[in-house]
């Protein structure tokens, strides 16, 4: 999915790829050209998904300019040689425990508070996740 040349966002597909054929699967068009249920519902999903990375990109835009995150870097324990995962960024908790009541009112506006706290919460689950994978060799 992305803009035609009139900038109006529009699937492309890639017809000499061999996962398109004309014996299997589903058509992705009638009789008449018009697209299939098949490409109205991958519209829909990657319009949804469109919208969800425009989101995230204002989200993290605006941790950023309200001085919200800070570099972490990752200590995952729970293989047999720990791992240290060097430039990521997380919401400082105390910077967030310590805005305006304004400010944490536009967060909530903003609809931005779930991810922080799903952020937060996330942090302590990445361990448990290793161990659950089978070890950083198997993500």
């Amino acid at each position: 999915m992305g803009p035609d040349e009139s900038g109006q966002f529009s699937i492309f597909l890639d017809e000499a790829s061999a996962l398109l054929g004309e014996s299997d699967g589903k058509p992705l068009f009638d009789e008449m050209g018009r697209p299939s249920e098949a490409i109205d519902g991958i519209k829909r999903y990657l319009g949804e998904l469109y919208q969800m990375e425009i989101f995230t990109r204002d989200f993290c835009r605006y941790l950023a300019e309200h001085n919200l995150f800070v570099p972490f870097t990752m200590h995952v324990n729970k293989t047999s040689d720990p791992i240290n995962v060097a430039g990521c960024y997380v919401v400082n908790e105390d910077r967030l425990n310590n805005l305006s009541t304004e400010r944490f009112l536009d967060l909530r506006a903003k609809r931005y508070l779930p991810g922080i706290y799903a952020h937060l919460v996330s942090l302590l689950q990445v361990e448990r996740l290793v161990e659950l994978k089978g070890g950083l060799g198997a993500l």
